[in-house]
């Protein structure tokens, strides 16, 4: 299996490829690309490349993708990870720099050559992935299948119950109350991925929801693995009050590494099936108000037979002990470097 990581460069996106590098073989991760999203591209290009050297992956490549929306409808964020995308974390410098090809282009060329089975974790707007599909309709074949970390359908609040807004109106999402935050970035370049020849797994916010970063499960992590876990654990720090003001919860939530933790253990999840996810778009005929903007409803149609799995957590006392067990490998780097005690 071969890997390709997509993302828009924010902290629980240096999660999520940390639990990736650390469970995979170096030479199957093709490459990482670049999009807009927790903050501009070029600042998630130069996290990337930051997160690959302090990782200890200076080797893999990172392209520069997009960074304006398919959708008509220009969307806004919420800081959630800071001006600089990884919150109150700061990673060291590095001499590595991004690739001269833009990354739709080598996306391109990679998929259209890569002979083996193929992952592309989708963490961020789907826009590169999509602009691929629009350049080349047929590109995605029975190789490849896309792992996206994109919608909610019923994110649950403290003592596991659904959140009101003081309206009244059940909180779906995470950057408004209907939308969780990569879906309304690019909802209509979500919908172009929904297709019957295109293997898509789509990992709902809804998934993060049962693994609560409360102190306790933080003084876990940093016990087991102090060098990375308290810089990992920064990166989560503005993230983390929004999560508790917007859900009620004593802690944040990880979104993007559920994706990459369902691909390397399925076992830890429960698989959910919906017939036909839609992504709702602003400014489409679709959508009657922007209120409504990067909501996904589930199982209203289905065109063409496809079931589609959402999965979410079912084993959270494994999620958390495999999370602790990878972040622990990284041990004998952060003690190299200093950033562990020896």
């Amino acid at each position: 299996m071969k890997y390709i990581f997509d993302t828009d460069g924010g902290g629980d996106d240096i999660w999520a490829l940390a639990l990736l590098l650390a469970n995979v073989r170096r030479v199957d991760v093709l490459g990482v690309t670049t999009v807009f999203g927790n903050t501009d591209v070029n600042r998630a290009t130069d996290n990337m490349c930051k997160a690959l050297s302090f990782l200890g992956y200076n080797e893999i490549p990172v392209f520069k993708g997009v960074d304006t929306p398919l959708s008509p409808f220009r969307p806004f964020g919420d800081d959630a990870y800071g001006a600089e995308g990884i919150g109150k974390a700061h990673l060291p410098p590095t001499n590595k720099t991004y690739e001269e090809e833009p990354a739709v282009s080598w996306l391109e060329r990679t998929i259209e050559h890569c002979s083996e089975d193929l992952t592309i974790f989708c963490l961020g707007p789907a826009t590169n992935i999509a602009t691929v599909l629009k350049n080349k309709p047929n590109i995605f074949n029975a190789n490849v299948r896309i792992i996206a970390m994109s919608g909610a359908v019923l994110p649950l609040g403290k003592d596991n119950m659904p959140v009101y807004s003081e309206c009244g109106k059940v909180r779906r999402g995470n950057i408004t109350l209907s939308a969780e935050f990569n879906a309304f970035q690019d909802p209509r370049s979500m919908s172009m991925l929904v297709q019957p020849d295109i293997d898509l797994t789509i990992v709902p916010m809804d998934s993060a929801h049962r693994l609560v970063m409360d102190q306790e499960t933080i003084s876990e992590f940093i016990a087991s693995s102090p060098g990375i876990s308290k810089i990992l654990i920064d990166m989560l720090a503005y993230s983390k009050e929004l999560d508790m003001k917007k859900f009620g919860v004593d802690g944040g939530f990880l979104y993007d590494p559920h994706a990459v933790l369902w691909a390397l253990r399925p076992d830890l999840y429960v698989d959910r099936q919906s017939t036909y996810p839609y992504y709702y778009c602003h400014g489409s005929e679709q959508t009657l108000n922007e209120s409504e903007h990067g909501s996904l409803s589930m199982g209203l149609l289905n065109t063409h037979g496809q079931a589609y799995i959402l999965p979410t957590i079912k084993n959270l006392k494994g999620v958390v002990e495999f999370v602790k067990g990878t972040l622990s490998s990284y041990e004998p780097i952060m003690r190299r470097n200093g950033f562990a005690p020896n």
